[in-house]
């Protein structure tokens, strides 16, 4: 597990994520790639905790339009219908990279843990956000809906795809409810 999310960020770092992004991008780089990283990911989580009803993820356009108008003082406000991941540039000591490392990881794991996430949406924005005491700076946020927060309540224990309520996909996972 820790080992496909280390390579989820390589991939990350390869496509050019952790520099600090100076002019605004039109678009997120390779939509694709990201869903399906995130759905393999989703899938091993689906896995390894036997949920029988984790949904894949489509990329979402309103969630990215949401994504564009995130700022530093703001990505951090509760939301309605999402939850944020910022991805930070490394300009840090090994510890503290370790530190912020960590800590992405355990809230990706967190966030694509639960299972009726359906969406993701993601932007570059055209600033950088410092992470306060440390030398490390935001330079994406991905928002993943529709759920905002974890319910326990909301896991189907079982063989992952076997209570889907709109079929399962080819990668295993459970349909999207709006797809």
């Amino acid at each position: 597990m820790n080992l496909f999310i280390g390579l989820f960020f390589l991939i990350l770092v390869e496509n050019g994520f952790s520099a600090p992004i100076i002019a605004k991008r039109d678009t997120f780089p390779d939509k694709a790639h990201l869903v399906k990283q995130t759905n393999r990911m989703r899938a091993e989580i689906a896995e390894k905790k036997q949920i029988a009803i984790m949904q894949e993820v489509h990329w979402d356009t309103d969630l990215e339009k949401i994504a564009e108008g995130l700022r530093c003082d703001n990505y951090k406000n509760p939301r309605s219908n999402y939850m944020v991941l910022a991805y930070p540039a490394f300009f840090g000591n090994a510890t503290e990279k370790k530190y912020v490392i960590e800590a992405m990881v355990n809230l990706d794991y967190h966030v694509n843990s639960i299972p009726g996430q359906s969406k993701i949406g993601c932007y570059l924005p055209d600033i950088v956000c410092p992470i306060p005491h440390t030398r490390t700076s935001i330079v994406s946020f991905c928002l993943v809906g529709p759920k905002t927060s974890r319910d326990d309540g909301d896991i189907k224990k079982g063989a992952p795809g076997s209570q889907c309520p709109n079929g399962k996909a080819a990668n295993g996972l459970c349909k999207a409810y709006y797809v």
